[in-house]
């Protein structure tokens, strides 16, 4: 069973989806219509149910987050992956809100200090940004980088927590 549930943000729509054991899959989108076939084909086989904020405490964690209502929570994930892209997901939700860390103080952090490039590649296939805020990395070498999501996107969550990167 995968209960899931589309919101509305200052950022697009946000498809969140969670199992028993936590959340599986979120996507930031400008369709909902768009977010929703994507995860239904990702997801195929699967039960999937739609719930509303109030029937999924995480959700509505993520929710109030989004709405600036309090500050991000660290959420379990069911994820099948790789010991090292969990390692380095895992990682990444230990950095603060407000703050940033290159891929290469990632990788120094969690016993790797040449696979920066494995922890860019970490976050590039994350399937659950926000759950696992890699809106919160940069390069070493300045400037925002990029987000799966979208540059915009990922310049407004970091805004959204007070650091700005002069992107319109």
């Amino acid at each position: 069973m995968v209960d899931y549930l589309v919101y509305k943000s200052f950022i697009g729509y946000v498809l969140m989806a969670e199992t028993s054991k936590g959340f599986c899959w979120v996507e930031m989108g400008n369709s909902k219509n768009v977010l929703l076939k994507e995860f239904q084909k990702k997801f195929e086989g699967r039960k999937l149910q739609r719930v509303s904020e109030t029937k999924n405490i995480h959700f509505k964690k993520l929710i109030d987050y989004l709405e600036g209502k309090v500050k991000w929570n660290k959420f379990s994930f069911d994820v099948e992956s790789t010991d090292f892209k969990k390692k380095v997901w895992r990682y990444m939700q230990t950095i603060p809100e407000g703050e940033v860390q290159s891929y290469s103080q990632i990788a120094e952090a969690i016993g790797s200090p040449r696979a920066y490039r494995a922890v860019a590649s970490a976050c590039a296939t994350n399937p659950m940004p926000l759950v696992v805020p890699c809106h919160r990395v940069v390069p070493k070498s300045g400037g925002i980088g990029q987000f799966s999501s979208g540059i915009f996107r990922k310049n407004k969550l970091l805004q959204a927590e007070g650091l700005s990167f002069g992107i319109k």
